[in-house]
């Protein structure tokens, strides 16, 4: 089985090389070689030099290729990190910091530069994720790294532009004997069987090698130290394969203990409903008397709602009674649903511990991505299944043709870089042959030192034989004016079709205004801000996305790091899956525990690009004059040297500032104060001259009243007495009668 995975991946790798890859990997390497300065074949440059002319070449790529590198790459890529969920959202800054951690332990900026420089000049750049499992002292570190386009071979049939729905991609390198033993120590023994081949020097150029501005691996056929030349081809191939899980649902009943505990508490919850019914009960039948009683209804419906009331109280009891019981029996029934693989659930299923708490089982399938690694034809090493359902190999391609075979940005102006470079070696030439000219002389004129003297000033001929007259120059043809044009139109033509325009390097602009040199600079980025927008950042955030599910894998302990501000020199810790203990009984649980959280992550439009830092102080200086930023705003947007300083001198006069102001608006309210209280005092006095004058009113009312209220006292007196006096008098008046 083994031996055949490993004859797998030799046929793909034979297989991949159609006549489809051979066109697009011989374009591409011209385009490459173009890029690099090697721009004549090698049967170019032979004509060129046996016909006398010059050989050189105006390359126009190469820095239009730069420039847009630094166009691309000016700034690290900012990334939004967001949880999916409520609990994730505290995990989600941690996690960006984690992608900025990885992000400078793998040089991301050096790479990202590469791998756009390989989309433009190779007509596509590789992301590769992958796990450094001896870092962080045997810890592992998930780092980023970048392939050569050359060694990837792409499922031909995937039209994906991510190659996301390819059925395998493969990687094929190769190395000497020595190297692979160096980097697989633990395989040097499979290593030292494994057949070899001389596969590594086949090449697709036609440049002259000998006279070559670049060395290419192509180029090199044995090692450096020339002591071995045994070359053995290395194969990784990753596929996708269609992986059965199963959502599973478990469910943990209580023991019969506590379900005699929970009937218990049942009874006593119910038996208090019962008699609080009982009294709404009592309550309504008394209702439905009284209304009998005042004839507002018949004896047959006040029966007839009796009967309902009890039957209705009768099913509440019992609803009740079902209610409280489900709520106990749930409060200590724990549910739990995860996914497993379909041979966990197996194992699960068969187990006596598990197999009766299961109570729902739905199976799907996901994408999985495996590795197989070989060497030769028929050495396999290892295979090994990989986080996550993409693959760790991210493209980023230049010109996406729904193939795997894209063009490049150089492709396009290899026409143009050859008709510059074959109009100004014909200008040259021409301006050779008319200062050094050819000459023609008839049969038997000799000349003495002709080929030294002719283009010598001052040079003297003798003539030997015959005159002078016999030796006629030959006159080059002069050229017209619009061939320097073509050659001038050719320049801009590259810089066009290379969207990297004069004014990007700092040329100069056709507007005279400064707004107007804005506004024509951000109109030449265009195309390249397209190819940014659909393509790059794309590539970004799937590249994150398979970070996220290796680091999820990978980071599994406490882990600890730092993220040091560049600017500042601050220095801020992160901490991922820090251990808790609950409680003695309990296991140890973690506290942001990130493999368990699920993340969201965009990359920020335009976050690489450059920014014009004259325009933007032109933008805060008017921000400034306006008031809508403060000083230190705008401090922090110039060049100033040691500016953090002076911000920070500033903030201290800011703060100084505000507590003298603080202290003014204090001292105001103290003065305001004390002048209230002086008020208060005055008052206080007119108050106190008031209350005398209350107190001696009060006494001579006091004084009258207790005379009125003598005067009436001696008033009732006397009425009493002459009515007692008129009561006697009648008496005997009364007895007479009688």
């Amino acid at each position: 089985m083994s031996e055949k995975l490993a004859k797998e991946n030799r046929e793909l790798f034979i297989n991949s090389k159609t006549g489809s890859y051979v066109q697009w990997r011989t374009t591409q390497q011209k385009a490459y070689d173009f890029a690099h300065c090697d721009q004549l074949t090698s049967k170019e440059l032979s004509d060129l030099t046996s016909a006398g002319m010059p050989t050189f070449i105006v390359d126009k790529i190469s820095g239009s290729v730069d420039v847009l590198i630094y166009f691309l790459t000016a700034n690290n890529p900012g990334i939004y990190v967001v949880g999916r969920e409520g609990s994730d959202t505290d995990l989600a800054s941690v996690h960006d910091a984690l992608v900025e951690y990885c992000w400078d332990l793998s040089l991301g900026k050096s790479l990202h530069g590469q791998i756009l420089r390989n989309s433009l000049t190779k007509s596509v750049g590789y992301w590769f994720v992958t796990i450094d499992p001896n870092a962080d002292r045997g810890m592992g570190e998930v780092v980023l790294r970048s392939l050569n386009p050359w060694d990837v071979y792409v499922d031909p049939a995937s039209t994906d532009i991510l190659y996301r729905d390819a059925g395998y991609i493969l990687i094929k390198k190769d190395f000497t004997r020595r190297q692979l033993k160096n980097k697989l120590p633990q395989f040097a023994s499979k290593i030292n069987k494994a057949s070899g081949n001389d596969e590594h020097s086949t090449g697709y150029s036609d440049r002259d090698t000998t006279q070559s501005a670049s060395i290419q691996p192509a180029d090199i056929t044995t090692s450096v130290d020339n002591r071995e030349s045994d070359w053995i081809d290395y194969y990784e191939r990753y596929e996708k394969y269609k992986a059965k899980f199963v959502t599973v649902t478990a469910r943990t009943e209580p023991s019969q203990v506590e379900i005699d505990e929970i009937k218990k508490k049942v009874q006593t919850e119910v038996a208090f409903f019962e008699k609080k019914l009982v009294k709404e009960l009592e309550s309504q039948a008394i209702q439905l008397r009284d209304a009998f009683s005042r004839e507002t209804i018949s004896k047959e419906r006040m029966n007839f709602e009796l009967q309902k009331l009890q039957e209705d109280a009768k099913k509440a009891v019992k609803d009740y009674q079902v209610q409280v019981t489900n709520d106990a029996i749930n409060s200590i029934t724990t549910t739990q649903t995860s996914t497993v693989t379909e041979k966990e659930y197996i194992q699960l299923k068969d187990s006596e511990v598990f197999k009766d708490k299961i109570v729902n089982a739905v199976p799907y399938y996901k994408d999985r991505v495996r590795v197989i690694v070989s060497v030769g034809t028929d050495t396999f090493l290892y295979k090994n299944e990989l986080p996550g359902g993409d693959y760790p190999i991210i493209p980023v391609p230049y010109g996406h043709t729904g193939t795997p075979y894209p063009m490049s940005a150089v492709q396009k102006a290899v026409g143009t870089q050859q008709e510059v470079n074959k109009a100004h070696q014909l200008m040259i030439h021409n301006a050779s042959l008319g200062s050094s000219l050819r000459w023609k002389r008839k049969p038997g004129a000799t000349t003495k030192d002709f080929p030294t003297q002719i283009t010598m000033p001052g040079g003297i001929i003798d003539v030997l034989t015959g005159n002078l007259d016999d030796v006629k120059e030959i006159l080059p043809a002069p050229l017209n004016s619009a061939f320097f044009q073509v050659a001038e139109k050719g320049e801009q033509i590259i810089e066009e079709l290379m969207g990297a325009k004069a004014i990007l390097r700092g040329g100069k602009s056709s507007q005279e205004t400064f707004r107007g040199y804005l506004a024509e600079e951000e109109a030449s980025t265009r195309n390249v801000k397209a190819w940014m927008g659909n393509v790059v950042e794309p590539a970004l955030e799937q590249v994150f996305k398979v970070f996220t599910s290796y680091s999820q894998a990978t980071y599994q302990s406490y882990k600890i790091f730092r993220i040091i501000n560049p600017d500042t020199g601050d220095v801020k810790k992160y901490e991922l899956n820090i251990p808790i203990y609950p409680d003695l009984t309990r296991d140890i649980e973690k506290y942001h525990d990130y493999e368990s959280t699920t993340f969201d992550i965009k990359v920020k439009p335009g976050s690489t690009l450059p920014v014009n830092r004259w325009a933007v102080l032109e933008r805060y200086e008017k921000w400034f004059e306006i008031g809508i930023v403060d000083d230190i705003a705008f401090l922090a947007e110039t060049d100033v040297k040691n500016k953090e300083e002076l911000i920070k001198r500033k903030s201290i006069y800011a703060q100084l500032s505000q507590e003298n102001e603080a202290l003014k608006e204090a001292l105001k309210q103290k003065e305001g104060t004390i002048e209230t209280f002086t008020r208060e005092l005055e008052h206080s006095g007119i108050k106190e001259k008031v209350k005398k004058a209350e107190v001696e009113i009060d006494k001579v009312v006091n004084k009258v009243k207790s005379e009125i209220i003598a005067k009436q006292m001696i008033h009732t007196g006397a009425m009493k007495l002459i009515e007692d006096k008129a009561r006697q008098q009648e008496k005997p008046q009364l007895a007479k009668k009688k």
